[in-house]
């Protein structure tokens, strides 16, 4: 890494792996625009979203470049200051945003330029008046210490600080033009962690500066909403759910109660065997082939009673790569839009969203918006991020898509508060987008989320479920349903591609829950998971039996949440998984990823690892065994979250009423 970031490796780091905080401390910044004076920052940390201000300004003088150093400073953000950020970010410039893989990557270049791999050469870098020995140890693992060598390590060549530094401004530039990136200045998350991390660090390779930022561990308030609205409207749509909505749905409705209450009984059980299966040594890895991905295919179709689709996935990993292409295939649609979404919020984004979709209408294409009643109106009780400076949210953002009457929406009821959690929209029948993602500002700029790009005959399929979706939600209810079901299916033209697999959970029907447990019984060689919640007993079971049978378990969960204390239910499991010898990852923010990959079979969409998700809302995932769509998920998402996301080294302190709040976050929110 260049100067700066080397250092930071000499004082920070002894395993060249990011150290994991008591409790959750991390911190992600998700934007940064730089002023004559400073700094201003937007992160997500353990208590939401902060904007922030620094201001270096008699710390540092980027008028004087230094030519073989570099100035070094820690600044502390006052997080109590709630300037007026936004307009504070109009009169300076924007500062590109990399994250901890770039960091480490050009962190771990720059060390073995210089700095002998042989497992018994160092090289001394004088700091000041103290010495840091640098070397890579039997196992080639990065470490550095303050004074003399260790026993059997000979310190080879002797460096001053000016010495190390030559030429790494130089190797950021590199770095930031092999990343596509036009300036030459950039703010890293360094994935650093703890009480005394720096999670972010200024770099700018022209005038030398670096300056690593520790943030106090201090909240910001959010910005509300007023209340009155949405409090209103919660009201009412509890009401209608439980009283047109039951005569319009009554057998839907009785159905999604007996299995909830079902499910919900059985299910309590599932965490009485991990204390048994706790109790027996944790065994190495095994040197598995995996298991049979023909015999599982097959399996499936009888599991599910149906063959796959043939089409082909393509991954968009976060908002900046999934919204602009969604943007523009919903600009080029030629003849319907039918979207489907759990929240449509409104934000300054998701206004802008729906002036889109509006103008679509207005230009003569078929856009239906079918929301659901609860997250819709969750959406607007929430606390808001930051907006632009006298942006006024409308109070309904269905009245204000229908306005018009271009846009036909509806709105799902929730009898027994059972949501409709799947987000797909089918753009002409011809293209179809699924995944975690609904529309908001936080999907598009802040967390972390996937969506999937589907084309081929499986599209047929979906636009077949949206068209039941949208009838049960119309005045007719179960009957229109029932009538669509009993229309033939879209005739879909055989096309190029792969075998895709559509899996739900429905009232009758926990295919996404089922199948995936069958996967990691049967899995030989490696389990890889992301959930922004996984607190299912029965899913833990089995994870925990699969790493004693000898599997290679790897997780990827966030201790952030937009559940608040709810998310605890995440610690309790990733410190169950730790006991049993998973790998646990966690991610640094907020992440909203619902993937899995099981010996070369992968599922991924809208359900998350819990029961609301796995036996309770409506869901729908897509999965594949097609190789090259498994390894470009591999590729593309875990080896990318993996090294960005510190690896649990102990267990999280436990509170004594997390467990109420994991069975209480479990079945109801």
């Amino acid at each position: 890494m260049p100067y700066y970031i080397a250092l930071l490796a000499a004082v920070c780091s002894c395993s060249g792996v990011p150290p994991l905080p008591e409790g959750f401390g991390g911190y992600i910044a998700l934007e940064a625009w730089r002023s004559e004076t400073g700094l201003s920052l937007k992160y997500m940390g353990p208590d939401g979203l902060v904007y922030s201000s620094v201001d270096w300004s008699d710390e540092i003088d980027e008028n004087i470049p230094i030519p073989d150093a570099v100035s070094l400073v820690v600044v502390n953000p006052d997080l109590t200051r709630r300037e007026p950020w936004v307009g504070r970010a109009k009169t300076a410039r924007r500062v590109p945003v990399l994250h901890a893989p770039d960091y480490w990557r050009y962190r771990n270049e720059l060390l073995a330029a210089i700095v002998p791999n042989s497992g018994t050469e160092a090289i001394r870098v004088t700091l000041g008046n103290e010495d840091v020995i640098l070397y890579f140890d039997s196992e080639g693992r990065f470490q550095s210490v303050m004074g003399a060598p260790p026993e059997g390590i000979q310190v080879v060549r002797r460096y001053s600080l000016e010495e190390y530094l030559t030429g790494a401004p130089e190797r950021l530039k590199e770095l930031l033009a092999d990343l596509g990136v036009s300036t030459t200045e950039v703010l890293f998350n360094t994935g650093d962690a703890g009480d005394d991390a720096l999670p972010f660090l200024y770099a700018n390779a022209d005038t030398r500066v670096g300056a690593f930022i520790r943030v106090l561990p201090l909240g910001a308030q959010p910005v509300t909403h007023n209340t009155l609205v949405p409090v209103t409207q919660s009201i009412t749509h509890v009401l209608r759910s439980h009283s047109t909505t039951l005569v319009q749905q009554p057998l839907s409705s009785l159905t999604r109660l007996m299995f909830a209450v079902t499910h919900a009984a059985s299910d309590t059980f599932d965490s009485v065997a991990l204390p048994l299966v706790e109790a027996t040594p944790i065994p190495p890895l095994a040197d598995a082939a995996g298991m049979d991905l023909a015999t599982w295919e097959a399996d499936l179709d009888r599991m599910t009673g149906r063959a796959p689709d043939m089409g082909t996935i393509r991954y968009l990993i976060d908002g900046e790569a999934f919204f602009p292409r969604f943007e523009t295939a919903i600009r080029n649609a030629q003849h319907s839009i039918a979207m489907r979404t759990y929240i449509f919020d409104n934000d300054d984004y998701a206004l802008a969203f729906a002036d889109l979709l509006r103008g679509r209408a207005e230009d003569g294409l078929d856009v239906k918006v079918l929301l659901d009643g609860i997250g819709y109106v969750s959406a607007l009780a929430q606390p808001a991020f930051e907006q632009p400076e006298g942006y006024t949210p409308p109070l309904s953002m269905r009245m204000y898509l229908q306005s018009g009457g271009a846009v036909k929406v509806r709105v799902i009821a929730n009898p027994f508060f059972v949501g409709d959690h799947t987000k797909t929209t089918v753009i002409d029948e011809e293209v179809a987008f699924l995944g975690g993602m609904n529309v908001a500002r936080e999907y598009r700029y802040e967390w972390h989320d996937m969506m999937v790009e589907v084309r081929g005959p499986i599209v047929a399929r979906l636009a077949d479920d949206f068209d039941i979706a949208w009838a049960r939600a119309g005045i007719l209810g179960d009957i229109g349903s029932f009538f669509a079901r009993l229309m033939p299916d879209r005739k879909a033209e055989p096309g190029e591609g792969y075998p895709i697999r559509v899996l739900y959970t429905r009232p009758t029907a926990s295919e996404i829950r089922i199948t995936q447990l069958e996967a990691i019984r049967r899995a030989q060689r490696y389990i890889y998971l992301q959930s922004a919640y996984l607190t299912d007993d029965a899913f833990l079971l089995e994870l925990v039996k699969a790493r004693r049978r000898g599997v290679d378990v790897r997780i990827v969960i966030p201790l952030a949440s937009d559940r608040g204390q709810l998310a605890r239910g995440n610690i309790l499991a990733a410190n169950k998984m730790f006991r049993n010898g998973i790998r646990v990852y966690i991610y640094p923010g907020m992440s909203h990823i619902k993937a899995a990959i099981f010996d070369g079979w992968a599922c991924l969409g809208s359900a998350n690892i819990d029961q609301l998700s796995l036996r309770v809302n409506l869901e729908t995932n897509v999965a594949t065994s097609n190789p090259e769509a498994v390894e470009a998920l591999k590729q593309q998402l875990f080896a990318v979250d993996f090294a960005a996301s510190p690896e649990m080294r102990e267990v999280f302190p436990e509170r004594w009423n997390d467990y109420l709040w994991e069975l209480v976050g479990d079945y109801f929110f």
